[in-house]
């Protein structure tokens, strides 16, 4: 890896945007320190993807404790969708993005959300497809949620489903933003004009080197890289 001698403190080589591009086989990013602030029973996650030919599902984010319990926003190949399952004691939830296997080659960028409210009547789990809201149903509240301890990006809890393809301006809200704030997002292709007291993570991808990508939150949750994927100049 180029540049584990430069501090990402004092970066002078953060001039350009980037994403980072997986490999669909061992590369991810390890956001543990993410579990200690986030929100099981509200919250958000936001990223923008750019999908390579996948032949399987395979992770975009997600935090969990165990196979039953967890929130992963993912693409569900065998339906040709994106998703966000809610898992919570083993009773699981899920909001679909009905888009079809021809996003695995367009070679188009994507924003995705995935919002999650328990403190509402019957629960509410909702997915945003670039910009718009594509699905919503209830969650099932009736078990408790463990104690969130793994956090990853480009793959799941179990070590599987690596993601293949690019990801970028990944972010995690300890509240279910709504449709107006989601669309803001993806019309200005960042989230810089919303940091806030909310924002418990939010990885810019924009270091171009490093072992590390920093969180542009007040959390300092540094993301760490595994098995070294590629810092790349295609970016939303």
């Amino acid at each position: 890896m180029l540049g584990l001698g430069n501090s990402l403190s004092n970066p002078p080589y953060q001039l350009s945007n980037y994403s980072l591009e997986f490999d669909g086989i061992n590369q991810a990013v390890q956001i543990d320190g993410v579990t200690s602030v986030i929100d099981v029973d509200e919250g958000t996650f936001s990223a923008w993807v750019k999908c390579g030919d996948m032949d399987s599902s395979r992770l975009i984010v997600g935090v969990a404790k165990d196979s039953n319990n967890y929130i992963r926003l993912w693409w569900y190949h065998s339906l040709g969708q994106f998703s966000v399952t809610y898992k919570r004691g083993g009773n699981a939830s899920r909001a679909d993005a009905t888009t079809s296997t021809s996003v695995l080659t367009d070679d188009t960028w994507h924003h995705l959300a995935a919002t999650w409210d328990t403190t509402v009547e019957d629960g509410e789990l909702k997915i945003y497809y670039d910009g718009g809201l594509t699905d919503a149903t209830t969650i099932n509240t009736t078990a408790a949620m463990e104690t969130m301890d793994q956090a990853d990006i480009g793959r799941s809890s179990t070590g599987a489903g690596y993601w293949e393809g690019n990801i970028d301006e990944v972010a995690i809200f300890s509240e279910a933003l709504d449709t107006p704030t989601v669309r803001t997002i993806y019309n200005n292709r960042n989230i810089t004009n919303l940091i806030a007291g909310n924002l418990i993570g939010y990885w810019k991808f924009n270091e171009g080197r490093e072992a590390v990508t920093a969180d542009s939150s007040s959390n300092s949750n540094t993301g760490s890289l595994e098995n070294t994927p590629e810092w790349s100049l295609d970016t939303p």
